[in-house]
């Protein structure tokens, strides 16, 4: 296989020689336009135009996974929105919602006293957002 690989590659290193595509900085055939190198200067021109233009349009909207715990505020309900706009700036974005939540009861183990008295365990339900839209 080697010497088939060697048998293509000569021809195809020396027409790219030829053309002026494998020229360097202080060779006169890199100061040339070719082909390549024109379609590449229209779209960066086209890019810049386009950014130019729009520049406060929001990047496009993308469901970011993660998982990160709710925040509970001082009036004891959950804030998911601060959870989920966590995700999205670990991603790279600027704002966020969450989509999707998972909720999980965490109890604390009960000690003799609480057994001998009947009392319950004492449960909290936590919340964690596990997916964003994120903008």
């Amino acid at each position: 296989m080697p010497l088939f690989r060697g048998s293509i590659g000569i021809p195809l290193v020396a027409a790219l020689m030829a053309a002026g595509g494998c020229a360097g900085p202080e060779d006169p055939a890199a100061e040339k336009a070719t082909w390549s190198g024109q379609l590449g200067s229209r779209l960066k021109s086209g890019m810049q135009a386009i950014q130019d233009v729009t520049p406060d349009l929001p990047r496009v909207s993308r469901i970011v996974y993660g998982s990160e715990r709710c925040h509970v505020t001082e009036e004891g309900e959950t804030d998911c929105g601060r959870a989920a706009l966590n995700i999205c700036k670990a991603q790279g974005y600027e704002a966020g919602r969450a989509i999707d939540t998972a909720s999980v009861n965490a109890c604390r183990p009960r000690s003799i006293e609480q057994i001998q008295t009947g009392d319950g365990p004492s449960c909290r339900t936590k919340y964690q957002v596990t997916a964003a839209l994120c903008w």
